[in-house]
């Protein structure tokens, strides 16, 4: 976990554009852990998005660093659009925080934010190959990728301030998901699978 933080820390130093996380560990608590909050909020105030995967241990349960509240976590969809078996997603609360108001607690809320493809992905492996993988691991980066190209694609990362830039941006993606579980959020999808064609419309609708 120390030397997580410490490349989190370096990334941040280095103002990098978004941060992709495909690790995690498991948490079975209804209240989950705050070693990486600090260094979230860090990079959020540096607007900078930190994507993590939600877990690959199923249904009601999830993984850290994914499932602490600042964090912007992603679950695992396949080709036809429907939710990993493996992929996690619960509801957590916050009873106290060395980091939030005492007025807003307890806090309850759900995970992940969003899915993307997470099934037969392919992927670089060493010796010059390629091979395909499962998990919300594989999910991650497609996130990741769709906030690079929101950026690359509008004038968001020159024009919106550091505080504000992060929270636009992924309220970019979760306003323009296609919609597949219940309606609003939920543990399988969260508010739906990412829809980057529509989210850079909409980012450009908005003049950015």
């Amino acid at each position: 976990m120390a030397q997580i933080l410490a490349g989190l820390e370096w990334a941040i130093e280095k103002n990098v554009d978004v941060i992709s996380m495909s690790l995690g560990g498991l948490t079975l608590d209804v209240e989950a852990p705050d070693p990486y909050t600090r260094t979230l909020l860090t990079a959020l105030a540096a607007g900078i998005p930190i994507v993590t995967a939600i877990g690959n241990e199923g249904s009601q349960t999830t993984g850290t660093p994914g499932n602490d509240w600042f964090a912007f976590s992603v679950g695992a969809t396949d080709h036809l659009d429907r939710a990993a078996g493996f992929s996690g997603g619960r509801t957590h609360i916050i009873r106290q925080s060395r980091y939030l108001n005492p007025d807003v607690l307890p806090l309850i809320y759900s995970k992940p934010e969003v899915s993307a493809p997470g099934i037969a992905i392919r992927s670089a492996v060493p010796g010059n190959k390629w091979a395909a993988f499962n998990g919300t691991s594989m999910a991650t980066p497609h996130v990741a990728g769709a906030i690079a190209l929101l950026l690359s694609a509008t004038n968001i990362g020159s024009r919106v301030a550091d505080a504000q830039r992060a929270f636009l941006l992924q309220d970019l993606l979760i306003g323009s998901v296609e919609e597949l579980g219940e309606s609003g959020q939920d543990h399988r999808y969260g508010f739906g699978r990412i829809n980057i064609l529509r989210a850079i419309s909409f980012a450009k609708d908005r003049g950015y």
